[in-house]
């Protein structure tokens, strides 16, 4: 984002403002969510700040063919939702020190390791179904990210990660953002889905695409 407003005023504020790159560091366990959250804050507000069209031309322009004032569509920002897939990668920490990923990890990855494409595909497949219903499957992704280059055929596990964590979303309601979303905004227009309700339909959806999924990319390996 900064390097697309390259010599503009805004660039030049967020590079003053913000922590250099080099100074960055990771969450730590200790911190509390507003640390967290901090820089995100920062570059929100520097970008509301420069939302005026007289202090920069890009958005001046951005604006005059879209004939909107900005402020209307900062008002439709869905701060909640955003709030609460940035707390995911939160939970995505806390439980990462736990100690459950690793010993999530360790038990595919023997069956992996030791066994053949069908075995190490089903295996995949079925911790990135529990991971995505636990914390979420983009973070579920993210905590495979260093896992699977160390596993014996790593091209077939990447795209049964790929194909288990977007299938594995239909489980159960929590299982994607996409789920809450939808369901946040039906009960706002009086159509409420339960979590039974979706199970009964999420579930016997999820097992099928995920059977056809696992023996489709075994065969083409």
């Amino acid at each position: 984002m900064i390097g697309a407003l390259s010599g503009s005023k805004l660039r030049q504020d967020v590079e003053r403002r913000l922590p250099r790159l080099g100074e960055a560091r990771f969450v730590q366990p200790g911190d509390s969510l507003a640390e967290q959250l901090r820089p995100a804050h920062h570059l929100a507000a520097l970008v509301v700040e420069h939302a005026e069209a007289d202090q920069h031309p890009g958005l001046r322009q951005e604006l005059a063919v879209a004939q909107r004032d900005p402020a209307y569509a900062i008002d439709r920002v869905e701060w909640s939702l955003l709030l609460f897939f940035a707390s995911l990668f939160v939970v995505m920490r806390g439980f990462e020190q736990t100690g459950a990923v690793a010993w999530i990890d360790a038990r595919a990855l023997h069956l992996v390791q030791d066994g053949s494409p069908w075995r190490a595909a089903i295996a995949v497949s079925g911790v990135m179904a529990t991971l995505s219903n636990l914390i979420s499957n983009v973070p579920a992704v993210m905590l495979w990210r260093d896992t699977v280059p160390t596993t014996p055929n790593p091209d077939l596990i990447w795209r049964v990660v790929a194909m288990s964590s977007t299938f594995a979303g239909n489980l159960l309601l929590i299982g994607s953002m996409a789920n809450l979303i939808v369901a946040e905004r039906a009960e706002a227009r009086g159509v409420r889905i339960g979590f039974g309700e979706y199970a009964r339909i999420g579930v016997p959806v999820t097992v099928l695409t995920l059977a056809w999924g696992i023996v489709v990319l075994v065969l083409l390996a």
